[in-house]
């Protein structure tokens, strides 16, 4: 049992991999049980660190592209997102312990050849209830998030001007509004305290940040974010 567990946590990982660059093979670290057992992460935890790293990991990428290809009025809030962004997933990466996960229904799905990408929620779906842990719930929306912005990526790389400012802006207000509510929850409810100082750190700045891309470029519900 312990040897067919190993092999579908290695599956996964191998599914995992092919997200948003390097952050995106992390988004859930894994580590085999032979390697030591770290203390499981809470729901909160695992929540933050599968939303927040793929979405950090997007709005530095797509702000990386809009140095080049957005209009002159974006570009310098571009290079100022990336440089904020870069930063942020540098400081979740090193506040965030290895988590062990076992016997995640996910994991079945990923050894059945069943691609995550094709839909995670889908194969969730067809678990028993028993099995439709938070950790997969997590590893579900991680790769949903992962597949929308490997789609928007894409489709950024082929735009320029007008056309690719009212994707990036749209792209973005969404993707800061979900970091706003990822944090702000986590700085009132989460239990790492490491990852929280990272929250508390991250949060006023992300408001900040949305604040000017509303003001300045017409992002919509920047008021709703900041209260």
């Amino acid at each position: 049992m312990a040897s067919r567990i190993s092999t579908q946590i290695a599956a996964l990982a191998l599914c995992l991999s092919g997200g948003l660059g390097p952050v995106q093979a992390q988004s859930l670290p894994l580590v085999s049980p032979q390697y030591g057992e770290p203390p499981q992460p809470t729901a909160i935890t695992v929540r933050l660190l599968a939303l927040a790293r793929p979405t950090v990991a997007f709005l530095a990428r797509s702000s990386d592209i809009a140095e080049r290809q957005a209009s002159q009025r974006l570009r310098g809030f571009a290079r100022r997102e990336a440089r904020e962004q870069n930063a942020a997933e540098t400081a979740l990466d090193a506040a965030a312990t290895p988590t062990l996960v076992t016997g995640d229904p996910l994991d079945a799905a990923a050894v059945g050849a069943a691609s995550i990408d094709e839909g995670a929620e889908t194969i969730l779906s067809k678990m028993p209830r028993l099995l439709q842990t938070p950790g997969a719930r997590a590893i579900a929306a991680d790769r949903a998030i992962a597949t929308a912005a490997r789609a928007d990526l894409g489709q950024m790389a082929a735009l320029d001007g007008r056309t690719f400012d009212a994707l990036y802006v749209e792209t973005q207000t969404d993707g800061l509004r979900r970091l706003i509510t990822l944090y702000r929850d986590y700085t009132q409810n989460g239990d790492d305290e490491t990852l929280r100082a990272v929250t508390v750190h991250e949060l006023p700045r992300v408001i900040a940040r949305l604040t000017e891309l509303g003001h300045s470029y017409g992002a919509r519900a920047v008021a709703k974010a900041e209260r």
